[in-house]
């Protein structure tokens, strides 16, 4: 039979107590007695209460927890100034380096210095998963239409995701419409380039025949036009950015366009200004097509392979009286 069966509690803690001012072995801090305590009746449910409120654990972990704290501490008091110090993870940590609770105290002085002398825990490294894919239902979707995700930028899938909600769209639909933006802006892009490359010897020749600061901006302008996409409109149009311009400046520009017809033959030709005598059009008060959202304006033209390119300059109405 064991010391503690045969004495009891309060025999062993009295011994014990005895010991502890000689329990100490020259040149150690470990204990001569390990003393371990099995709680009375009336102290097993202070366990529980400890157990699950001072350190949130489940209660079908009482069992377990209770017994590895009696098994360490030397008394219920013991215990209970254990489990209102200290963390259930700093206790994991202090069985772990001394073997009894009396080895901590005889250490440190008291449970809460000994697990602040503890390397703080270290949280277990999760195992790393493959990341998740925030447009991983878009891209399920594109696939089920028949096409590449690869195909579709991040940019592209955020137009989708944000279409798809939309009233009467879905997936299908907005999936088809980001595709057919993204047909028309690369069948642009390459037209552009092409164009670009077509109409190259005809710009080197435009930027030397026109010498007026003001014709010179409006050639830089229908070429820009003349090669974009608003070009496959039949009668593409465009008004000169800045401010109006005086109309002794608008005139010296129609003489210098009027004055090259043909700038490259085969690729820009048909260069003019409509309105003979009078390029400086009231177009506002007009008689067809008035338009009260303009005022006056000169209209610069010219033929890119039979496509008409029209420029329109404000002109000051001030400078008009």
């Amino acid at each position: 039979m064991g010391l503690q069966s045969a004495a009891g509690n309060r025999a062993v803690a009295t011994m014990v107590a005895r010991l502890r001012d000689s329990r100490l072995l020259p040149g150690t801090s470990h204990v001569l007695v390990q003393r371990e305590y099995t709680p009375k009746r009336n102290e097993a449910k202070d366990f529980k209460r400890w157990v699950t409120l001072r350190w949130d654990r489940p209660e079908d972990d009482v069992a377990d927890v209770t017994a590895e704290i009696t098994k360490w501490c030397s008394s219920h008091s013991q215990a209970d100034e254990l489990t209102k110090t200290v963390k259930y993870v700093d206790f994991d940590h202090l069985r772990s380096t001394f073997k009894t609770a009396d080895d901590a105290v005889a250490k440190h002085g008291s449970f809460e210095n000994a697990a602040g002398a503890q390397p703080a825990p270290t949280a277990q490294a999760q195992p790393k998963g493959p990341a998740t894919d925030p447009h991983a239902e878009a891209k399920r979707q594109i696939k089920n239409a028949g096409f590449k995700a690869a195909d579709f930028s991040e940019e592209d899938l955020l137009v989708i995701e944000a279409g798809k909600s939309q009233s009467g769209v879905g997936w299908a639909k907005a999936i088809a419409d980001v595709r057919t933006a993204k047909i028309e802006k690369e069948t642009s892009a390459k037209l552009a380039s092409d164009r670009a490359t077509k109409y190259a010897p005809a710009k080197a020749q435009g930027d030397v025949l026109f010498t007026d600061p003001l014709a010179r901006r409006v050639w830089a302008a229908a070429h820009a036009l003349a090669i974009s996409g608003s070009s496959a409109s039949s009668n593409p149009n465009i008004t000169l950015s800045g401010d109006a311009v005086r109309r002794t400046d608008a005139l010296a520009a129609v003489a210098d366009w009027r004055a090259h017809e043909t700038v490259y033959a085969g690729l820009v030709d048909q260069v003019h200004v409509p309105g003979g005598g009078q390029p400086i059009q009231d177009k506002a008060n007009r008689e067809t097509n008035p338009d009260p959202e303009r005022g006056f304006q000169v209209d610069f033209c010219s033929n890119w392979s039979n496509t008409k390119v029209n420029v329109h300059v404000d002109v000051l109405t001030s400078s008009m009286r």
